[in-house]
């Protein structure tokens, strides 16, 4: 934790703009040749830290700063188009111990607005600046790109920016036609003094150094978080309303996965995947094939306010979708204990699998589509409950919203940001659906699109309890061949299971019926053969106990 009086040398700041080309790391040439520093408790004859490489490129040592490499491999101009200005401000404070950094991101947000509205036409990059040395110091910014006849009296405009957002400087970078440039660093406190800069480009950081400290990103690990962060946002009308939501379902410490002797585990399975891949076909044939009612999301008791929260900036944006995990999590735990519960993008099912079973699923072929629907059990639901996204994806958006391009710039697997949170129920097991073009990478440029990175974030969260299930292996593997599929790997991973006991008629569940006759457009499950005399009589009794494995969904 940063102290309130804390020095920091402004020489040892690494900045970078996310171009179209990829992101270009940068910093002053003058932080190669000052003197390693390792910090109160490191000796200066440390030779492990603080010995200097003697390679050089670009004319300049390679420097090691807190783990961190930075070897500088050309000039700034180089990396640019000739004939334009280059200003880059922040409307960030991070000097300030004082002030927040949802105050940061949200006086960045409103200055963003006023680039745009008072250069307009203007081309805008987002950049980021930090200190290998002090994680905890990040900011992001704004580089402001005019071509050199721009008719705006841009330099005042950008003086003034500055000025009312309260910066002690501002960058600017001016590149001729013929490849001159000037780079100055302009000091507001000074009264406008001009600065020579002169900037290197370096290697870039293994991933954004917005992940190398918990306390940079808009990814959330516990609902207190969450909580504190929304009532720093009480002036907002849609906030005090989410809150007093939240009051409803007394959004506190989350009750723990239920297990008793006669219910037995609870068990959930999320269902993944990006957009188009045709998630939500499959979680409907999924839950067909289960019997259960499938229902939407967002949650409806705050699903209104979901416009509103999709104009804020980033934090308060994940901030209303993270609480929505919480909700979700609690309507989940209060309704699975008196109802069969289905929800799209989070599906709870309870099903009784104790079954007289002919033929394990695990025999049927990846074609399998003939299920012989007089055999299948079916739920019918009573009451819904309604999610917008569960965790995994909500983290997933949110990393690459914070990345913003190049799958290269991801957190590496096993960081700490995919740790799940400990105050919210974790998925016994996740389906990941993908295909060719989610795979599909486009190198360490801006080129992925969102989906690309989406997926290869879920790839980093993946645990070997994940299931992948790739649809675009054999084209003509239909959405119920894939839920056979589905449903034969969890059998295997023994999250779901189908035993040889008998259905007894006598003890039916209320809200659990066996299927008559074939639905129109269901999916049929297996042909299972239960016998007709063990049909009419033996139907009912097993279904009060719920059998050892209840299955639960999460499907995204």
């Amino acid at each position: 934790m940063a102290v309130q009086n804390e020095i920091v040398d402004w020489l040892d700041c690494v900045s970078a703009i996310e171009t179209n080309k990829g992101v270009v790391y940068f910093c002053n040439k003058d932080f190669f040749d000052q003197p390693e520093k390792c910090g109160k408790e490191t000796s200066p004859n440390n030779e492990t830290e603080c010995a200097r490489k003697e390679d050089s490129v670009c004319g300049y040592k390679k420097r090691r700063a807190t783990g961190i490499t930075l070897k500088p491999i050309g000039h700034f101009e180089c990396y640019f188009p000739s004939g334009i200005f280059l200003y880059s401000l922040t409307a960030y404070n991070p000097m300030n111990m004082q002030r927040c950094f949802l105050e940061n991101v949200t006086q960045n947000h409103l200055l963003l607005e006023e680039i745009r509205q008072n250069l307009p036409g203007c081309k805008i990059l987002n950049n980021f600046s930090y200190f290998p040395r002090r994680p905890h110091h990040f900011e992001r910014g704004f580089s402001v790109v005019l071509p050199l006849d721009c008719p705006h009296q841009h330099e005042g405009i950008i003086f003034n920016l500055a000025t009312k957002y309260r910066q002690a400087a501002y960058f600017k970078c001016k590149i001729m036609q013929n490849g001159d440039i000037t780079q100055k660093l302009v000091l507001l406190e000074s009264y406008g003094k001009e600065v020579e800069e002169k900037l290197v480009v370096v290697e870039r950081l293994s991933y954004h150094p917005a992940f190398l400290h918990s306390k940079n990103n808009s990814v959330f690990h516990l609902l207190e978080g969450v909580m504190k962060l929304l009532a720093q946002c009480y002036h907002i009308p849609e906030v005090r309303e989410l809150l007093d939501i939240c009051k409803n379902y007394t959004l506190t410490t989350l009750p723990e996965r239920r297990e008793d002797k006669k219910t037995g585990k609870y068990p959930i399975i999320a269902v993944e995947g990006v957009a188009k891949i045709g998630v939500a076909q499959q979680s409907q044939k999924l839950s067909e094939c289960l019997g259960a009612q499938l229902v939407q999301s967002p949650p409806s008791c705050i699903r209104h306010l979901r416009h509103t929260f999709d104009q804020q900036n980033q934090l308060i944006k994940s901030a209303f979708y993270f609480i929505g995990n919480y909700i979700t999590c609690r309507q989940i735990a209060d309704a699975i204990t008196k109802h069969p519960v289905v929800v799209d993008r989070y599906v709870i099912l309870r099903l009784r699998y104790n079954m007289d079973v002919k033929r394990d699923i695990t025999q049927m072929g990846p074609k399998t589509g003939n299920c012989g629907p007089r055999h299948r059990r079916s739920i019918a639901p009573t009451m819904e409950v309604l999610p917008r996204r569960y965790w995994y994806s909500s983290a997933a958006f949110t990393i690459v919203s914070e990345v913003g391009c190049g799958s290269a710039n991801l957190p590496p697997k096993g960081h700490s940001v995919y740790k799940w949170p400990s105050d919210l129920q974790k998925p016994t097991a996740v389906v990941l659906l993908s295909s060719k073009e989610s795979q599909r990478g486009k190198g360490p440029g801006c080129k992925e699109n969102k989906s690309q990175m989406i997926h290869k974030t879920f790839l980093r969260m993946k645990t070997p309890s994940w299931i992948e299930v790739n649809k675009s292996r054999s084209n003509h593997l239909s959405d119920e061949s894939t839920t056979t599929v589905i449903a034969s790997k969890l059998q295997d991973r023994r999250v779901i299971s189908f035993t040889d006991q008998a259905t007894k008629t006598s003890e039916l569940c209320p809200g659990m019926t066996p299927h008559p006759e074939p639905q129109p457009n269901r999916l049929e499950m297996a042909d299972l053969d239960f016998g007709e005399e063990k049909k009419e009589t033996e139907s009912k009794s097993d279904l009060m106990g719920w059998g050892s494995d209840i299955p639960a969904l999460i499907l995204h």
